[in-house]
């Protein structure tokens, strides 16, 4: 829910919109702006307690070391998928607007040759 108010800061009144829990807006957009940081220190702690509950398992050395190799693989292929995943998003996103752009100054040429020849 919502909440619309004023909220001093620095001895000065001001407007503030927030949630009803507190949370001003500026707080949110300042979380949302952090999550690839909160993400990614969350992945880095899955795989380090991953890798430390290997080392700490019954099996030996060498089962140990291909497994870890393993896993390194299969984590770096999972990261380079997603990154071309990423590319190709960000490519559809370029050629959409460069498709948009080309079409406005389209318009705005034929805006200006019709109103020339009015």
């Amino acid at each position: 829910m919502w909440r619309r108010g004023f909220e001093a800061l620095d001895d000065e009144p001001g407007f503030v919109l927030g949630r009803d829990d507190g949370t001003s807006l500026e707080d949110q957009v300042r979380m949302r702006k952090n999550w690839p940081e909160i993400t990614g220190a969350f992945a880095l702690g899955i795989g380090v307690g991953a890798i430390l509950g290997l080392l700490l398992a019954p099996q030996s050395g060498e089962e140990t070391r291909t497994l870890l190799r393993e896993k390194a693989q299969e984590g770096i292929d999972g990261a380079v998928e997603q990154g071309k995943r990423v590319v190709r998003k960000a490519q559809k996103a370029a050629d959409g607007a460069k498709e948009f752009v080309n079409d406005a100054v389209e318009a705005g040429q034929g805006a200006y040759r019709e109103a020339r020849n009015s």
